[in-house]
């Protein structure tokens, strides 16, 4: 598995990571904001993304399901977080599992940019 950590302070590809993380929940394309400092995009990211998840979590289970299913999280990773995340820690464990995915799409059309 690609070990993502190095990537966090690419501002680009946290960039791209948002774009298709907005495109995956089909928010209209309104962009995430970053201020391009790479030590804070990682949070800059999940800042912007967890009341998100959140409220989908909270409103319509089933939307964020579909969400998961888009973004391609696995079942069993999500099952994994929900069945041994501590509560308070519940949501900032879902919006990381979508954005190391995002993030994975990102770095897989770098790669492969024709």
């Amino acid at each position: 598995m690609l070990e993502l950590e190095p990537y966090y302070i690419n501002v680009d590809l946290m960039r791209s990571a948002a774009k298709q993380f907005s495109k995956d929940l089909g928010t209209g394309g309104k962009e995430m904001e970053f201020s391009g400092n790479p030590s804070l995009a990682l949070a800059e990211f999940s800042r912007q993304a967890e009341p998100q998840i959140r409220e989908l979590f909270e409103k319509d289970y089933e939307k964020l399901s579909q969400f998961m299913y888009r973004v391609d999280v696995s079942e069993k990773e999500l099952k994994y977080v929900l069945e041994n995340s501590v509560a308070a820690e519940l949501m900032q464990s879902i919006t990381m599992l979508v954005i190391r995915r995002c993030l994975q799409k990102a770095i897989t059309r770098k790669v492969y940019k024709p």
